[in-house]
């Protein structure tokens, strides 16, 4: 992955014009010459509909991921890995609880984390990745997936090397004396800790680092209300918040000065529609990017 590479999320509230503001902010990248892939992990993504075609123009490339075909082959290979690894528990019917895992809580949401993962992996040569996102509740996890995940393969790593540990006492107690100790680097459940360690601490530096999470509203009240709760939760996890964009926005001044008495950060104003676009570059071309002079090109 390019050391430059920025990865931006537009979060909000659905309806709000999370594709519409996705689309505009590509083009006008690709617009400057910076190499941008827009990808929709929203599993009703729509950006198709507003473009027509994959290739824009040679800066530009729009993908959208099939995440139900991407879940269900992500699945069936944690099901193959789990009964290679504990295949000596056949006899316990462990095919019964493998069975159970597609229905785990949180499973779509790491499957998307993972395909976010494998995406940015295998695109080196974007300058973006503009992500047209899911509703609220799942980005959120998804932007969160990977410091989370760190602190807990930190300790599933301490604990396996507990049990590699005890396996050595209890060798030694029953009479089968261990001359060499355990070596953790020996142990396939720890290296695929490690392996899983390493790929979240990667997500995690470029999320905190080479990221922004812009929030989309419109001047109703349920997405002002969805965008603090955005902030408050990632102020948690220490992820900031540079810039919103106020999306439909009919003019009313004394509601965005509110807006920013609230908010207290940049808002940037459009007055755009799902429908005001079926993609005409030169369009584009007379809409405000202040926003992306400002913060995104650096």
């Amino acid at each position: 992955m390019g050391s430059k590479m920025k990865l931006l999320f537009f979060i909000g509230k659905g309806g709000v014009g999370k594709s519409t503001v996705s689309a505009i902010t590509s083009v006008k990248l690709s617009l400057l010459k910076k190499r941008t892939l827009l990808l929709s992990i929203d599993p009703a993504h729509n950006l198709m509909d507003i473009f027509k075609i994959k290739d824009v123009n040679d800066y530009l490339t729009i993908k959208e991921a099939e995440i139900d075909k991407w879940t269900s082959r992500y699945i069936k290979k944690i099901k193959m890995d789990i009964k290679c690894q504990y295949k000596h528990l056949s006899s316990i019917n462990i095919e019964h609880f493998i069975d159970i895992i597609e229905y785990s809580p949180g499973m779509e949401e790491y499957s998307i984390f993972r395909y976010l993962y494998e995406t940015v992996k295998l695109s080196k040569n974007y300058d973006y990745i503009v992500v047209d996102t899911p509703p609220t509740g799942i980005t959120l996890k998804i932007i969160t997936f990977a410091e989370i995940s760190v602190r807990w393969i930190k300790k599933l790593m301490e604990i396996r090397e507990k049990i590699l540990s005890k396996k050595v006492y209890i060798k030694n107690a029953i009479g089968k004396k261990d001359e060499y100790g355990y070596n953790k680097e020996e142990d396939k459940i720890y290296l695929k800790l490690r392996e899983m360690l390493e790929d979240n601490i990667m997500m995690l530096d470029l999320i905190r680092d080479n990221s922004f999470i812009i929030p989309v509203l419109n001047e109703d009240k349920l997405s002002f209300l969805e965008t603090k709760k955005i902030i408050e939760y990632l102020n948690k996890f220490s992820i900031n918040i540079d810039f919103l964009i106020l999306n439909k926005f009919t003019g009313n001044r004394e509601l965005l000065d509110n807006f920013y008495r609230e908010f207290k950060k940049d808002i940037f104003c459009f007055d755009l529609k799902e429908l005001d676009f079926y993609l005409n570059i030169n369009n584009f071309k007379y809409l405000s990017d202040e926003y992306i002079k400002k913060y995104l090109i650096q």
